[in-house]
C-alpha cells in the first residue's frame, strides 16, 4: 500500500513534465493551426540562423565573382595635378638642323630657362594621366585554381545552410511531438482524476449512509491522491503551455498568435524504412556535412595548385599610355628629350612577372597542403562515423518499437484491472488499496507507452537527419 501510491505519483511527475521549458511570451488571441510540414516550412522561412548562413553563401559568391573577373583585363587609370616650372628649349633642341634634333651648324644646348638660371619658381600647373590595361595570358593555372576554389567555397557555404536547416527540421519535430506528448499527459491525468473523484464520491456517500463497508481511512487516502493529482495536473497544464509557446517561437509567431496542431493524439509515424546498407549509402551521399567536406577538399586542393603556380612566371600583355601637359611648357617632339610635364604616347607591350622570394612561396605551399590534409581527414572521419550514427538511430527506433508493443499490452491489461477494481470498490467488495494500485499501474504503463511512441517518432526523425533525407522530405 505504501509503494503503490508513490510509484503512481512518480509516474505522474514524469508524464506532467514531458515538454521543453521556454519563457511564455504572453496571452495569444489568434490561433494558427499547423501540420508538421507546415511547422517545418514556417520555421525555415523565419529562422535568423538560416538567414545568417545564407549571408555566408552571398559572401562566397562575391569571392567567386572576383575570381572569375581575374580572367578579364584589369585597368589602372591615374591622374596627377601640381605646379610646374617654366622652361623652353632652343630651336636646335626642338627640331635640330637638317631636320635632326641636336645636329647641324649649332650644337643643342638643351632646355633653357627664361632667365638662364638652372631653375625658376613654379608659375604654372601641369596634369598627368596614365593608363595601364593588363590582360593575363598564361599563369600556369593560378586563375583557374582560384576560380575552382571559389566555386567549391560556394558549395561549402550552401552545405552549411543545408546543415542548419536540417538541425531546425529536427528541432521542430522534437517540439511538435513534445507538445503532443504534453497533451496526452494532460489527458491521462484528467482521466485519472475523474476516476478518483468517482471513488471519493462513493466513499463519502457510504460514510454518510453509515455503510459497514465504508472506511474513513479510504477517504483520507483518496483525498491525498486527489490533491497530489491536482498538483501534477497543474504541472501538466504548464507543460502544455510551455511546449506550445516554444513551438510558436520557432515558427516566428507574434505575441498575439497561438499555435495549434492539426491533431491532439500522439500516434506512431508509419513509414517504410530501407535497409541499413541503403540508408548508409544515402547518408554518405545526401548529408550536408558530406557535401561540405567534399567541396572543402576540392577548394583546398585548388588553393594548393594556386600557390604552386607562383613558382612559375605569369605572362601578360598590356596597353600602357601617358598624357601630360603644363600651362608653361611646350611639347617637345625630340625622341631623345623626355619632359615629364609634357608628353604623349601609348603602346602595346608583352611581358612576364616572376616573384623570387627565397622560400616564402614554399612556405605558403606547405601551409595550403596542411589545410588540404585537415579537410581530407575531416572527410575520413565523417565517412567512418556517419554510418555509426545511422546504425544508432536504427537501433533506437527498433528499441522504441519493441517498447511500444510491450507497454501497449501492459496498459490494456492494467486498464481492465483498473475498471474491475473500481467496479468492486463501487459494489463495496473492494478496497481503496486495489483502486490505487490499479491506477498506479495503468498510469505508469500508459505513460511508458506515450514515452515509447514519442521516442519512436523522434528516433525516426533522427534517422532522417542521419541519412540526410529530412530536407528531401
Amino acid at each position: 500500500m505504501k509503494r503503490g501510491p508513490w510509484r503512481w505519483l512518480a509516474v505522474a511527475v514524469l508524464v506532467g513534465s514531458g515538454a521543453a521549458a521556454l519563457p511564455t511570451p504572453g496571452m495569444a488571441a489568434e490561433t494558427v493551426k499547423v501540420t508538421l510540414q507546415d511547422a517545418i516550412r514556417m520555421a525555415l522561412a523565419v529562422s535568423p540562423e538560416v538567414r545568417e548562413k545564407l549571408q555566408g553563401v552571398e559572401a562566397a559568391r562575391g569571392k567567386l565573382d572576383q575570381a572569375a573577373s581575374a580572367y578579364y583585363p584589369q585597368a589602372e587609370i591615374m591622374g596627377i595635378f601640381g605646379p610646374s616650372q617654366r622652361a623652353r628649349a632652343n630651336d636646335d633642341c626642338l627640331t635640330g638642323a637638317n631636320g635632326v634634333a641636336g645636329f647641324g651648324g649649332r650644337a643643342c644646348t638643351g632646355i633653357q630657362t627664361s632667365d638662364r638660371r638652372t631653375s625658376s619658381p613654379p608659375n604654372g600647373i601641369f596634369g598627368l594621366a596614365t593608363i595601364n590595361l593588363v590582360q593575363p595570358v598564361y599563369t600556369f593555372g593560378k586563375l583557374s585554381s582560384y576560380k575552382e576554389a571559389a566555386t567549391q567555397g560556394v558549395a561549402v557555404e550552401e552545405g552549411r545552410v543545408a546543415e542548419k536547416k536540417a538541425d531546425i527540421v529536427l528541432k521542430v519535430k522534437e517540439l511538435y511531438y513534445g507538445h503532443l506528448l504534453a497533451l496526452e499527459s494532460r489527458g491521462l491525468l484528467g482521466d485519472l482524476k475523474e476516476q478518483i473523484d468517482k471513488a471519493l464520491e462513493k466513499v463519502q456517500k457510504s460514510l454518510e449512509a453509515e455503510s459497514p463497508t465504508a472506511d474513513q481511512v479510504d477517504l483520507f487516502k483518496l483525498r491525498t491522491f486527489s490533491s497530489e493529482l491536482e498538483k501534477h495536473q497543474s504541472e501538466a497544464e504548464k507543460g502544455v503551455e510551455l511546449s506550445r509557446d516554444a513551438l510558436a517561437t520557432y515558427l516566428g509567431l507574434g505575441p498575439n498568435q497561438q499555435v495549434a496542431l492539426d491533431r491532439d493524439t500522439l500516434d506512431i509515424e508509419v513509414r517504410q524504412a530501407a535497409g541499413a546498407d541503403v540508408q548508409i549509402a544515402e547518408a554518405l551521399r545526401l548529408r550536408p556535412e558530406m557535401a561540405q567536406v567534399r567541396a572543402g577538399v576540392g577548394a583546398t586542393r585548388a588553393l594548393v595548385d594556386a600557390e604552386r603556380s607562383n613558382y612559375f612566371p605569369h605572362f601578360f600583355v598590356a596597353l600602357v599610355g601617358a598624357w601630360s601637359g603644363a600651362t608653361n611648357r611646350s611639347f617637345i617632339e625630340n625622341p631623345f628629350v623626355n619632359d615629364t610635364f609634357s608628353q604623349r604616347g601609348a603602346g602595346l607591350i608583352g611581358g612576364f612577372k616572376l616573384n623570387v622570394d627565397f622560400g616564402i612561396t614554399g612556405g605558403k605551399v606547405r601551409t595550403a597542403q596542411a589545410e588540404h590534409m585537415k579537410i581530407v581527414e575531416t572527410k575520413n572521419y565523417a565517412e567512418r562515423f556517419i554510418p555509426l550514427q545511422v546504425r544508432k538511430a536504427r537501433a533506437e527506433m527498433e528499441e522504441a518499437r519493441k517498447s511500444i508493443e510491450a507497454t501497449r499490452e501492459g496498459y490494456l491489461n492494467a486498464r481492465k484491472w483498473m475498471v474491475a477494481a473500481v467496479a468492486n470498490f463501487d459494489l463495496g467488495i473492494g478496497e481503496a488499496k486495489d483502486v490505487a494500485d490499479a491506477l498506479s499501474s495503468f498510469a505508469r504503463l500508459r505513460a511508458d507507452n506515450f514515452r515509447a511512441t514519442y521516442n519512436y517518432n523522434l528516433s525516426l526523425a533522427n534517422l532522417d537527419r542521419a541519412t540526410g533525407r529530412d530536407l528531401e522530405q
